[in-house]
């Protein structure tokens, strides 16, 4: 166990800008992972975690809530299409493991929970006429007219 703590301290020291917190650190581990793995199964992965799984209630500036936050950058810069069988399958708290398993549903439950995660991400810019369009650069959102 003692050797697992000096490693991350050892890390925190060479990697981490000082005062950086668990938030900040944990965002750039993000970054780090697309950087080495800009795949769509993993921009979608990492989608799903922040939207998905760190989601939800959480209070203004929380380390939770600033990791559910990467959902924005992740998606505009990382997300060209979406898988949904990875949202389908992304753990949500208080929640049991889908327990479809026609490819159908998991399509489905899928589908619904990225589309949700983002429209509850994004609603600000949705409710002043804006909308979400996935494109070969990337998500934008558009206004209407």
């Amino acid at each position: 166990m003692a050797t697992h703590g000096s490693i991350s301290a050892r890390w925190r020291s060479t990697r981490a800008p000082s005062g950086a917190s668990d938030a900040e650190l944990f965002a750039e581990g993000l970054h780090d992972i697309l950087a080495r793995q800009p795949g769509q199964h993993m921009a979608n992965r990492l989608a799903a975690f922040a939207g998905l799984t760190m989601g939800g209630p959480a209070g203004t500036g929380s380390t939770r809530r600033r990791i559910a936050d990467s959902l924005g950058w992740i998606a505009q810069d990382h997300l060209r299409a979406l898988h949904p069988r990875v949202w389908a399958l992304a753990p949500m708290p208080g929640r049991a493991h889908p327990a479809e398993t026609k490819a159908e549903d998991l399509v489905r439950r899928g589908r619904i929970r990225a589309m949700s995660s983002l429209a509850e991400f994004y609603a600000p810019a949705l409710e002043t006429g804006r909308r979400l369009v996935f494109g070969p650069d990337g998500m934008s959102l558009l206004r209407d007219g």
